[in-house]
């Protein structure tokens, strides 16, 4: 769909309201650009009776409302993988000084004090030795 140019715009607003248009000109220039389509819409239901504008209010809260809950859900999950990563991300740090620890011959026990990683974890992590 074509954009209009700003001065083409401002050309159809003054002849809207100057009524140098016909109707169909004027329709046919709404329907070439949707901001245009959208706003006459929005025009339509505002100069409705008050109870299709308290309808129309009425719809206009509800999506605001919903895109409101879907954008802190979003917010949530996005929080919640950062903290999860970065959990994650400490974890495996530790277990590579873990590693590293162990590769000295560090004790099974004194790694897992150091490190603070359970001393199941620091076993698997234990070379094994023939």
């Amino acid at each position: 769909m074509p954009r209009l140019s700003e001065g083409f715009l401002v050309n159809l607003v003054s002849s809207f309201f100057d009524k140098n248009l016909s109707e169909a000109e004027v329709e046919e220039l709404i329907e070439m650009d949707n901001a245009i389509k959208q706003a006459e819409t929005k025009l339509e239901l505002l100069s409705s009776d008050e109870k299709e504008i308290a309808l129309y209010q009425a719809r206009e809260d509800a999506l605001r409302e919903k895109l409101s809950m879907i954008s802190s859900a979003m917010m949530e999950g996005e929080i919640k993988g950062i903290i999860k990563g970065k959990v994650e991300g400490k974890i495996e740090a530790q277990k590579e000084i873990a590693r590293k620890l162990l590769d000295l011959g560090l004790e099974l026990e004194k790694v897992a004090a150091a490190t603070e990683l359970e001393l199941a974890i620091i076993r698997e992590l234990a070379p094994i030795k023939h």
